[in-house]
C-alpha cells in the first residue's frame, strides 16, 4: 500500500490546474478591429466586358446596395477591412475586395465574375 502525504496530493493538484490554465480554452484572442460603415459607402464605376457596359455600384453606410441606381436586397455576412461579404435574395455572394483602403473588385457569384472597379463618383 502507499501513502502519499498531504504535500504530494498538493503538489498533484497544483500541477493539474497549472497544465489546464495553460492550455485551457479559455484564452483571450484578440477580436478582430471594427469595420467603420462609411469604409465601404461610396459610389464606383465597373465594366462588364461580356457586354461592353459600365455600371454604376453604391453602398451606403447602412449597406444597402444600389445598381445602377436600382436598390439590391442584400444581407450583411460579414465585414472586413479586406471585404465585405453581401448575400442577394437569390442567395448569391456578392463580394467586394478592397486594397486596405478602398474597394478595387466586385465579384459576383451569380454571374461567377470579377469585376475591377474602374472609377469612383
Amino acid at each position: 500500500m502507499h501513502i502519499i502525504s498531504i504535500e504530494g496530493v498538493l503538489h498533484m493538484v497544483w500541477r493539474r490546474i497549472s497544465l489546464n490554465k495553460l492550455f485551457s480554452e479559455n484564452r483571450t484572442e484578440e477580436a478582430p478591429e471594427p469595420v467603420s460603415p462609411f469604409f465601404y459607402a461610396g459610389t464606383w464605376v465597373y465594366q462588364d466586358n461580356s457586354t461592353n457596359r459600365k455600371h454604376q455600384f453604391e453602398i451606403q453606410p447602412n449597406y444597402d446596395v444600389y445598381l445602377d441606381k436600382q436598390l439590391i436586397k442584400t444581407q450583411v455576412e460579414s465585414v472586413t477591412p479586406s471585404r465585405l461579404i453581401l448575400i442577394d435574395n437569390f442567395g448569391f455572394k456578392i463580394v467586394i475586395r478592397t486594397n486596405g483602403r478602398s474597394p478595387i473588385s466586385i465579384f459576383d457569384e451569380a454571374n461567377d465574375e470579377t469585376y475591377a472597379i474602374i472609377d469612383s463618383l
